[in-house]
């Protein structure tokens, strides 16, 4: 028959398609194009971004449309807003067709015989409290999405100060070790001097060579630090580690939130992030109670149908078809699930237990924020005073290795005391800068835990 021959030539054509779309697969080949696109990709990046020397300010402002947390949580809101949008379309009206040809032969074969089939449905929810509970549980996820990506973009604003802050404190490492080795040289040669004049022991220019080695192994790891932590920047700025990047290392000036404990944990319970998504979600939870209980009580549906039927062509069969007809119908549906083993009912208990235990969690959240600012700002406080002792250990250390070498230059002390005053003094510079950069970086995590950190102006990267 023909509709057979037409069936099985459809059939082994979709198959042909199937086995043909199959067997070009190549994951080896899908792993090299991805792999030379993406790369090009991120070569393009370099070339519009890194222009010039960047600024924390500019490291900030890249990661805001580039670093790809922040990607992610933009497609979460924008799937939360999708998905609002198909929820609230449970409220209009739903418009559906369908039409349908159908043809046969008799048997023995005389003619085809076929007939015509088409309808229009058009339906609408009239009382349907489910579909609003679900409608505003959508809407409070989409709240939810948009309070989730702030909160995004202050986390990536801290990993990006706190990565550019490392980069820079490894520099300033790299450039003092490098004076330090300069030093350190200088004072081997002369003692190298004094000891082929036995002035000195040979295991005192030993001292002075094993210090050298000491600094120049020191600035050797350093060095290789910086690439380190250049490719944590570049990854968070959503760029090839691999690519070349020159800072512009003025740092702006940054001040500790003001206010005593008790006035900076007010701050954070009035505005930190995580708070406000847990007032949400327990929300949520509120429209899942409402949308279990909804399910006790009866829907009610509006329909209007339309069918067309033309039968005109089986008149030589059956006389009484030579037209085609159509018909309409419409009304109301309501239905109500009478029982269904106590499901419902195990459902609303469920529903309870779960706003109750966001309840839960949103005091565990509460209290947590409560530790987070009191440990944050006790670290700001510690790196404050480490600072602050790094710096007269500097100054200390300074002075006496001054005092020292102007004094076994005179002969008054051992070239070995003085050795080791050169390499306390070495030793609290690394110190100090470490410490400069460890305040920032405290202030920075309080900002972050108080839900304060500042966001921004405007996402473009201005060349």
């Amino acid at each position: 028959m023909k509709m057979n021959h037409h069936f099985n030539f459809l059939a082994l054509t979709c198959c042909g398609l199937f086995l043909q779309g199959c067997a070009s697969l190549d994951p080896v080949k899908e792993r090299k194009e991805h792999t030379q696109t993406f790369t090009e990709q991120l070569r393009q990046l370099e070339t519009n971004l890194l222009v010039r020397a960047l600024t924390l300010d500019d490291c900030i402002q890249i990661a805001m449309t580039n670093n790809y947390s922040i990607r992610k949580a933009d497609l979460d809101k924008q799937l939360a807003k999708l998905n609002k949008k198909v929820a609230f379309s449970a409220f209009l009206p739903q418009i559906a067709t369908s039409y349908g040809y159908n043809t046969f032969d008799t048997i023995p074969s005389t003619q085809n015989l076929d007939f015509h089939m088409a309808s229009a449905t058009l339906s609408m929810p009239v009382f349907a409290p489910t579909t609003w509970f679900l409608y505003g549980a959508v809407c409070d996820g989409y709240a939810s999405s948009e309070i989730a990506a702030a909160y995004t973009r202050q986390n990536i604003v801290l990993q990006t100060s706190i990565n550019y802050y490392q980069l820079v404190l490894q520099l300033d490492t790299v450039r003092a070790l490098e004076s330090q080795l300069i030093a350190a040289q200088s004072l081997t040669n002369r003692m190298e001097g004094l000891a082929t004049e036995g002035y000195v022991a040979n295991w005192e220019r030993n001292q002075a060579r094993l210090l050298a080695e000491l600094r120049a192994a020191d600035l050797n790891q350093a060095r290789r630090q910086v690439a380190v932590m250049r490719a944590n920047l570049m990854q968070t700025l959503g760029l090839s580690p691999l690519a070349r990047l020159t800072l512009d290392e003025h740092l702006p000036e940054i001040k500790k939130p003001e206010g005593t404990i008790e006035d900076l944990v007010l701050k954070a319970l009035q505005t930190h992030p995580e708070l406000s998504l847990s007032d949400r979600m327990i929300i949520a939870r509120e429209n899942q109670v409402r949308q279990a209980f909804a399910k006790f009580v009866p829907t009610v549906g509006a329909f209007a149908e339309v069918r067309w039927l033309d039968l005109s062509s089986l008149a030589s069969v059956i006389p009484e078809l030579a037209s085609s007809s159509s018909m309409w119908m419409a009304g109301f549906s309501a239905a109500w699930t009478v029982f269904n083993g106590f499901a419902n009912y195990n459902n609303l208990r469920i529903a309870k237990t779960e706003r109750t235990k966001s309840e839960r969690e949103r005091e565990a959240t509460f209290l947590s924020v409560i530790v987070r600012v009191i440990t944050a700002e006790s670290a700001v406080r510690d790196a404050s005073e480490k600072r602050l002792v790094a710096q007269s250990s500097y100054n200390v250390a300074h002075e006496k290795f001054e005092e020292y070498d102007a004094k076994t230059k005179e002969g008054l002390l051992p070239q070995s005391e003085a050795l080791d005053a050169r390499a306390a003094m070495d030793a609290a510079q690394i110190q100090l800068v470490q410490t400069t950069y460890l305040e920032r970086m405290a202030i920075s995590s309080l900002e972050l835990a108080m839900g304060i950190t500042a966001l921004p102006a405007n996402n473009a990267f201005k060349q």
